[in-house]
């Protein structure tokens, strides 16, 4: 959802929205890599947890900064939503990977189907929270950043998959 609002956004950033798109673009190339080192030197959990407190964080400063009408709004807007995307970005791969890991042979497909049906209920509801950001400046990002909150806490109960083996039974 966090990924759909902010991509979605784009269009309501400052400047060309093909430079904009652009940038988002570049940025979003070398997540994957980032994720890889940041899972195999930190484990799953970790690497995921990092990955949400830059999208947590970046939402909030972007929301304040769209409420309050900040001399420097557009910059800031500009600047935090491209960490706020490349940290979404980032977290996918971590998150993926510990669903695969986290659940056992027997329920691991149904894992992987409830995540993607999870995330498609989410590319549903995102662009509604731009619609809601032209009329409460911020909104989308106070809302970007509480989700990336909820998945801090969430993780915290997770086991850490790094260098264990998969369970093939329950």
């Amino acid at each position: 959802m966090v990924l759909y609002a902010i991509t979605f956004g784009i269009q309501a950033l400052s400047g060309n929205i093909y430079l904009n798109l652009f940038l988002f673009s570049i940025a979003g190339i070398p997540t994957k890599i980032i994720a890889l080192w940041l899972q195999n030197r930190f484990g799953r959990r970790i690497s995921s947890v990092l990955c949400f407190i830059a999208v947590a964080a970046s939402g909030f400063v972007v929301g304040v900064v769209q409420s309050i009408d900040a001399s420097n709004k557009d910059i800031l807007t500009n600047v935090f939503s491209i960490i706020a995307s490349v940290g979404i970005n980032t977290a996918w791969g971590p998150v993926q990977t510990m669903t695969i890991e986290v659940y056992p042979t027997v329920v691991r497909n149904i894992g992987m189907g409830s995540m993607n049906t999870m995330a498609r209920i989410g590319a549903i509801i995102g662009p509604q929270l731009v619609y809601l950001n032209y009329h409460v400046p911020g909104l989308m990002y106070y809302v970007c950043g509480a989700i990336g909150v909820l998945c801090i806490l969430s993780q915290l109960w997770l086991p850490e998959t790094k260098d264990s083996n998969l369970n093939d039974k329950f």
